[in-house]
């Protein structure tokens, strides 16, 4: 739990170093409202999942500003129904993938991942 809750502030402070740790900065901070409920540590699927306190449309608009504030550039959004879509947004060699879809009135569901480019390895982060 200890360790759950260091790696959320880390995404909420955008940067680990900061705290002691050896991981790498966060690949964005966090909106204001936002809680990572689960964090793989392991670079497999899903890098961190969550809830923010605000409706869908908030939500998009508000992790699109994080996000593009820390340099990403946006790909893609692919609207997937309803109150739910799957962004892309590319930053060097890397490509954040982000999903945001309403739970209820005032209150949306997020995850990202991150991988590497096409052609800069199979690696993922």
């Amino acid at each position: 739990m200890a360790r759950l809750v260091a790696m959320a502030m880390c995404l909420m402070v955008a940067s680990c170093g900061a705290m002691g740790s050896s991981r790498p900065a966060a690949p964005f901070t966090m909106p204001v409202n936002a809680q990572v409920t689960h964090a793989a540590a392991d670079g497999r699927g899903w890098k961190a999942n969550g809830e923010i306190g605000v409706s869908f449309n908030q939500a998009q608009a508000q992790f699109a500003a994080k996000i593009a504030a820390a340099g990403w550039a946006h790909l893609h959004t692919i609207s997937l129904g309803r109150n739910r879509v799957l962004e892309a947004w590319s930053r060097g060699g890397e490509e954040l993938t982000l999903m945001i879809w309403r739970i209820a009135p005032g209150r949306s569901g997020f995850s990202y991942g991150l991988s590497m480019k096409a052609g800069a390895g199979d690696a993922r982060k």
